[in-house]
């Protein structure tokens, strides 16, 4: 199998000396699919270079054995999409098949392509491998409407809590508004993370990566700070100054996120040629095929592992919250019945965000756990794109629903019509789910001192 770089290549190049990478896979293991891969696949790759869009085609040859003639028109010239995990024709055509053959029964192929990746020459004998353009759009059209949504329902919580003095008080107020604040960015990026304009300039595609990871990590941060702060509220509650614990939960939610970034750049830069290319430890760290994500293996272990870890750990303060509730005496009084109240309306909002952001990830290991096994034409395999395009992409709007639209419909409720009269008990249970935990604490102290006493 040969590959040829054209002059346009070679324009773009601005150093003097440059690193080309090629590599050749003697299988399709780290490829799954149902098409027949009937030649080698090889992978071409210019650091520091766009090769998308070029005006000259590369050439890539391949001798292959050829199927009946009935079955020519299957044959394509393919590269791997690492967004959609499949083999994808776009910007690539069979440019000729030589009638002769070979004393081996092998014929020769000419690719045309005008990017850089993994190619492949290709049988393919579903026409759903490669997605219809159908498909494509009821995808995108599903996550962007998600994605849409759940910027400004985002948009709108952050501004309406930030306006109301009792939705800026207490600790969890604050971690909401963190939450809320880094999930916002991570959906804007999610807009641009795979658009050319972004993938074709290093600096952009960067940029895009980089705070997709970072406040991706934060947003966990912030889940398993939720969690955290009910137990020491509930379980541990004395000697516990909660304001320090916040402006500690900062510090360790921000920082261990930068922390990750930063092993994932180090990482990323340990396989580079420092010498040669010191920028490329940097700006090419966030490409991974045509997007701006996270590399492979950095996904694994700065991404995958950290967020189950913080799921992992968050169920487990849940449990010990629940127990917790459940072992609360009704001779508590008046301090210990407001707290319980306030930390099961707390843990079931707890439960909400961490199952509605957990569950998206599942969704989505067993879609690349299916794609593993039974390719992409699968109806199972279709069946989970669109759940995990549209769950993925509505978690804002359904954090919108759950702590701005909730709230104003209450209210709502409480003002007006039959519920008028319930305005006053709902005033108060407000004040108290927006209270400082450090009052509650307190209570709760002073209370225990008087029944031991």
């Amino acid at each position: 199998m040969n590959i040829a770089l054209p002059l346009a290549v070679y324009e773009r190049i601005r150093t003097h000396i440059q690193r080309v990478s090629f590599v050749v896979y003697k299988d399709k293991f780290l490829f799954p699919s149902n098409a027949t891969v009937m030649s080698s696949v090889i992978s071409a790759e210019l650091p520091q270079v766009n090769t998308q869009g070029l005006s000259s085609p590369i050439v890539i040859t391949a001798n292959v054995k050829l199927p009946d003639n009935s079955s020519l028109n299957l044959i394509k010239c393919s590269f791997w999409n690492f967004t959609t995990l499949s083999w994808r024709s776009e910007g690539c055509e069979v440019a000729n098949i030589s009638s002769s053959v070979d004393e081996r029964g092998y014929s020769t192929i000419t690719c045309h392509c005008n990017h850089l990746t993994n190619f492949a020459v290709l049988l393919n004998h579903d026409t759903r491998e490669n997605p219809t353009v159908e498909d494509n759009e009821i995808t995108e059209l599903i996550s962007y409407a998600g994605i849409i949504a759940s910027i400004i329902g985002l948009s709108i919580t952050i501004i309406f809590r930030l306006s109301r003095r009792e939705f800026r008080r207490g600790v969890p107020q604050i971690i909401l508004l963190h939450l809320c604040f880094c999930l916002l960015i991570v959906y804007i990026m999610m807009l641009i993370y795979d658009k050319s304009f972004v993938v074709q300039h290093m600096g952009s595609c960067f940029l895009v990566g980089f705070l997709m990871h970072y406040f991706l990590l934060s947003s966990w941060g912030w889940c398993l700070t939720e969690g955290v702060s009910m137990y020491l509220l509930l379980v541990q509650v004395y000697n516990v100054n909660l304001r320090r614990f916040l402006t500690k939960a900062t510090i360790c939610c921000y920082g261990a996120a930068s922390l990750l970034v930063c092993g994932s750049l180090i990482l990323s830069g340990s396989s580079a040629d420092v010498a040669e290319h010191p920028g490329y430890i940097v700006l090419d760290a966030y490409r991974y095929g045509d997007a701006c994500v996270v590399t492979y293996p950095n996904s694994l272990y700065f991404v995958i592992i950290p967020i189950a870890v913080a799921c992992s750990l968050n169920l487990v303060c849940f449990v010990f919250v629940i127990k917790g509730l459940r072992q609360t005496a009704a001779s508590d009084g008046m301090g210990g019945t407001k707290k319980k109240n306030m930390v099961k309306h707390r843990l079931r909002q707890a439960v909400c965000v961490t199952t509605l952001l957990g569950v998206t990830w599942c969704i989505g290991f067993v879609k690349v756990a299916l794609q593993s096994s039974f390719g992409t034409t699968s109806d199972v395999v279709w069946a989970f794109e669109i759940l995990f395009s549209a769950v993925n992409s509505v978690q804002g709007f359904v954090i919108f629903l759950m702590f701005c639209a909730a709230n104003l419909w209450s209210e709502f409720r409480c003002t007006t019509g039959p519920d008028k009269k319930r305005g006053r008990l709902y005033s108060q249970t407000s004040k108290l789910g927006s209270t400082s935990n450090e009052k509650v604490a307190a209570v709760t102290a002073t209370t225990h001192q008087s029944s031991t006493a």
